[in-house]
């Protein structure tokens, strides 16, 4: 054991003389002694983790539990961002459940730092929690696991997969402006969900790139993707909210409106609606 590792034992908390007998701190005691002295400057929280290693060393679950309750009813004076954040650079496994459990916080904060921290594990279990919190109820909860997912390598392919299984409209919206927030990797996944015929996912995907600046080749592939959806008979949902899209262009969707000429016969009257008004749009 180190001697700062010793130094933190030794002084974290005091025995407690009990008659002849002294007992030793218990875990809860070592924490809360370590922590006010994280809290105080004293004690780093790199030199913390390394202290949350040494007690978990022998009793991992122990650890485990005492450090969760603190994150949920920290002393007066101790900051539960500050625990989770200690326990998450410990990178101590028996730990990683406690991230995952604070993902549901009704703390935007804490539920934030610890989707930051679980991608900065780069492991598959950390990998899977955020994506199974991707259909979390709460909108804070699903933006951070998504924009921590982004930390991965197929982060993208992993929004891209949940926009287009995803039933509920809420939850895939808030992947989608996530991916929008991404820049034009996110946009570009969008603009590749603009060609599937699911019409929820391309719903989502077309509200947030109709508020886009989307650049000439980006028009082209919307305009590409409309052509080939009428081309396959796609549903008419699909097409009239890739009209919107082109509607939402304006002017500068003027060099395709044979594209939309092409929809004015279409069997649907709500696509045939939508072609009028995009042209008038793009013409105005």
């Amino acid at each position: 054991m180190t001697g700062f590792v010793l130094k933190i034992a030794a002084n974290s908390a005091p025995c407690i003389t009990k008659g002849s007998r002294k007992d030793m701190p218990t875990t809860k005691e070592h924490l809360v002694g370590m922590f006010s002295k994280v809290m105080a400057g004293t004690v780093t929280r790199e030199e913390g983790a390394m202290f949350l290693n040494f007690l978990a060393r022998d009793n991992p679950s122990e650890t485990a539990r005492e450090l969760g309750d603190l994150i949920s009813n920290p002393p007066a004076g101790m900051s539960a961002k500050t625990i989770l954040h200690t326990a998450a650079i410990s990178r101590n496994r028996a730990f990683i459940a406690i991230l995952v459990a604070n993902l549901d916080s009704a703390d935007e904060g804490i539920a934030s730092l610890s989707a930051e921290e679980l991608a900065g594990l780069r492991s598959a279990e950390s990998r899977n929690a955020l994506i199974e919190h991707l259909g979390n109820e709460s909108d804070y909860t699903r933006r951070a696991c998504a924009t921590a997912l982004l930390r991965f390598d197929d982060g993208v392919d992993i929004l891209k997969r949940h926009i287009l299984t995803h039933p509920d409209p809420l939850c895939r919206r808030t992947s989608v402006s996530v991916l929008v927030e991404a820049g034009k990797k996110g946009v570009e996944c969008l603009l590749d969900v603009l060609n599937s015929d699911n019409s929820g996912a391309v719903a989502s995907s077309a509200q947030a790139l109709v508020k886009s600046d989307l650049s000439d080749g980006d028009m082209a592939r919307v305009f590409q993707a409309l052509i080939n959806a009428g081309d396959r008979g796609g549903d008419p949902c699909v097409i009239t909210d890739l009209l919107k899209i082109a509607a939402s262009l304006g002017r500068k969707a003027k060099g395709y409106e044979e594209y939309i000429m092409a929809f004015s016969d279409h069997p649907s009257e709500e696509v045939r609606n939508e072609a009028s008004r995009t042209l008038i749009e793009i013409r105005a």
